[in-house]
């Protein structure tokens, strides 16, 4: 029976993404994206919140278009895996790191308004060989995994609804 090892996050990037290379010489971008959950505590009415911070890494071409384009407080949707790596302490202890390794990633700040046009660069992204377009809402992960470049995700995603009948009950 298949498995499924998939993780997607949209959070904010915790600082500045750390750049490394392998001794071949290929990127490595290791970094941390903070998800919050909030909920209204039911003894107490009052509002809660929780941050979770989770350890991201990304390799080669995504390494480097992370480290070249993404900043501390930055908005992103991350899309990738669990990995889970087994090492010896310095005390002789085993210990185990999970980390999520990136596949796809998605820009979710708004354009800069710093820029003349109001519209920022986005990089190509190749990260895995290009697949056929799938009509589903991650159209922009498919541009960016397909080397397309990507959109702001304010972008409006219009389909045509034909003769859609509008005697809808509720």
């Amino acid at each position: 029976m298949k498995s499924l090892n998939r993780v997607e996050l949209i959070g904010h990037l915790g600082g500045d993404p750390n750049m490394r290379y392998s001794q071949k010489g290929d990127a490595v971008a290791s970094f941390s994206i903070a998800t919050s959950d909030s909920w209204t505590d039911q003894q107490t009415g009052q509002k809660r919140e929780k941050t979770e911070w989770h350890r991201l890494v990304a390799f080669g071409k995504m390494a480097e278009i992370i480290g070249q384009y993404c900043r501390s407080g930055h908005r992103l949707w991350i899309e990738g895996k669990l990995e889970t790596s087994k090492y010896t302490d310095p005390e002789g202890i085993t210990r185990y790191s999970t980390q999520i390794i990136v596949n796809d990633l998605i820009f979710l700040n708004s354009a800069d308004k710093n820029q003349g046009n109001g519209q920022q660069q986005r990089p190509a992204i190749q990260s895995r060989p290009p697949q056929p377009p799938q009509n589903n809402d991650y159209g922009d992960a498919y541009a960016a995994a397909s080397g397309g470049t990507m959109r702001d995700s304010g972008g409006t995603n219009q389909q045509d609804c034909g003769d859609f009948d509008d005697d809808i009950p509720f």
